[in-house]
């Protein structure tokens, strides 16, 4: 369970390795495994939090995500005292960081090249599935076994209209409509969480009045121990590939 290297991760990153963490952990409690485990996950969850928290923003949006991070904890809190530390956090940290990207000129974000895992191997141990999910140049979100997003890929973050960040905790009904979830994303989820590798077609319309075929294709994922704790969920657009095999 032991991790290291937060210094070195972007604030999205750290976010979507918490998130993971939780739902492992949340996971582990249902199926009442392991008090082993649920102790690490418990400790390691804390220590990403902590990392979070002391996380120094290189850049205004950066400190607008850590920032909004804790403001979304705080408006989902259901106990005063939670909400009332994580607003505290939040105000400290604009009022600790704000100032310097009044008085810097801009920072060029600086790209590190990376090489994601093939589709179709599972993430290695030394991998965190959240940092998998979160550099995939896919269309592909994590979601939990509440359907909410852990993590998604810049690609599906900006086909959504939204950020990495900002969509991490959303519930998909929020996302797809309540319409779409339940005709039909809740029983594909239903299913992948239950353990099973599936894809379907489903027709989605664009605003300029088109119509494209999405190839949607779901995974399980499992900890190490065999618990599924949350789905992949793949986003492709096949309608060239649909229209020659007609």
């Amino acid at each position: 369970m032991q991790r290291s290297g937060y210094a070195e991760m972007r604030i999205g990153q750290l976010i979507a390795d918490l998130t993971f963490t939780q739902a492992r952990l949340r996971a582990s409690f249902a199926e009442e495994g392991s008090a082993r485990i649920q102790a690490e996950l418990v400790r390691e969850a804390a220590r990403v939090m902590d990392a979070i928290e002391r996380y120094v923003p290189d850049t205004e949006a950066e400190l607008r995500e850590q920032v909004q991070f804790f403001m979304i904890r705080a408006s989902r809190a259901k106990r005063s005292v939670t909400r009332e530390r994580d607003t505290e956090i939040a105000l400290r940290l604009l009022h600790r960081h704000s100032p310097q990207f009044r008085t810097l000129a801009p920072r060029q974000e600086v790209a590190h090249p990376r090489s994601p895992a093939p589709r179709n191997a599972a993430p290695s141990s030394d991998q965190r599935m959240s940092s998998y999910v979160f550099h995939s140049p896919e269309r592909v979100c994590a979601v939990d076994r509440d359907y909410r997003y852990l993590a998604t890929s810049a690609t599906n973050a900006s086909f959504n209209r939204r950020s990495q960040v900002g969509m991490i905790g959303m519930h998909v009904v929020e996302i797809i409509g309540l319409s779409r979830f339940n005709d039909r994303a809740r029983e594909m989820f239903d299913r992948c969480l239950g353990g099973k590798v599936h894809e379907y077609y489903y027709d989605l319309q664009h605003e300029d009045g088109t119509t494209r075929i999405i190839r949607c294709q779901m995974k399980p994922v499992h900890d190490e121990i065999g618990t599924i704790y949350c789905a992949l969920a793949y986003m492709t657009d096949v309608t060239e590939a649909k229209i020659i095999r007609l």
